[in-house]
């Protein structure tokens, strides 16, 4: 029926894209093909034979086959969770308040089979405790197989969990230490979203460029200082431009900055170290002046 037809092409959002304002003010444009409004056509058909055939008179929304949380622009309503994979952090809205907000560990960008998919989903389920699989090989085993306490996937494979194998979250950690796609969490986060979360919830992942985090802009910045401090290396005399440069840099830093220098301790030894050299050049030459004198006298 054209009119059936014609209803679900102006009221279904599955399968659009979706303009969203984030957490951090911006716009973000998200398609979403596993969450949404979507008529089922046929049932809606049938529904409207049977009414018109009986006489009735009614009104009533459509069949759906997909339901979202809210009607308009932004179907998710106002509970829902925010992955920002850019700034590696997210959101957890009940109510249009934000209940939690953590700091995440998302799959290994690099790698196409690892990273992590934006788009709009639904929570399909939670469970405690679980064991995460990999594919299964040839000789009848999982590539890995991962015992976790949390476990809440939204799309396929891939979900919230806590990972406590992982050193730090944000930041750059997903750069090297990614996940197979999941959003990896500490572990009182991911218990903290588990005791809230319920299937059918939405969760909204986007990369958003220009929201990279304060922490993975510090951790860059004193990477780049400890380097500047490894090249120092044997100390001499000649070694007072270079030493007195690396300070400068590091003095330059932020203080949440110089909390992920490493190397500070060689930089203050080869100071301490170019010091005595200092005091023993002095200390020689003042010898020399002395034995000149004497031999003048």
């Amino acid at each position: 029926m054209d009119y059936v037809a014609q209803l679900a092409a102006d009221h279904d959002t599955v399968g659009t894209e979706r303009q969203f304002q984030t957490t951090s003010g911006r716009t973000v444009y998200v398609y979403g093909s596993a969450y949404g409004w979507k008529i089922d056509q046929d049932k809606e058909v049938a529904q409207l034979m049977q009414e018109i055939q009986s006489g009735t008179q009614t009104t009533r929304e459509p069949v759906y086959s997909m339901r979202a949380n809210a009607h308009g622009i932004n179907d998710l309503g106002d509970t829902y969770i925010e992955v920002d994979l850019t700034e590696q952090y997210m959101w957890y809205y009940q109510n249009g308040n934000i209940i939690f907000q953590s700091e995440i560990v998302s799959g290994l960008p690099s790698d196409p089979d690892r990273k992590t998919p934006p788009g709009i989903f639904t929570l399909n389920s939670k469970s405690s405790p679980s064991v995460l699989r990999g594919e299964m090989t040839a000789n009848g085993t999982y590539s890995y197989e991962q015992p976790v306490t949390y476990w809440m996937p939204f799309n396929g494979g891939i979900g919230f969990h806590d990972a406590d194998w992982q050193p730090y979250f944000g930041g750059d950690r997903y750069l090297t230490g990614g996940s197979h796609g999941c959003i990896n969490l500490p572990y009182s986060a991911a218990k903290t979203i588990y005791e809230n979360i319920e299937a059918g919830y939405p969760v909204l992942v986007y990369e958003l460029p220009g929201t990279e985090s304060q922490k993975g802009k510090d951790m860059d910045a004193a990477s780049a200082v400890d380097e500047a401090i490894t090249s120092i290396g044997a100390v001499t005399l000649d070694s007072a431009g270079t030493i007195a440069s690396v300070r400068s840099q590091y003095d330059a830093l932020s203080d949440s900055a110089k909390a992920y220098v490493k190397n500070l301790d060689v930089l203050t030894a080869a100071e301490s170290a170019l010091s005595q050299l200092q005091y023993e050049q002095a200390l020689q030459e003042l010898q020399n002046q002395e034995s000149i004198d004497a031999q003048n006298v």
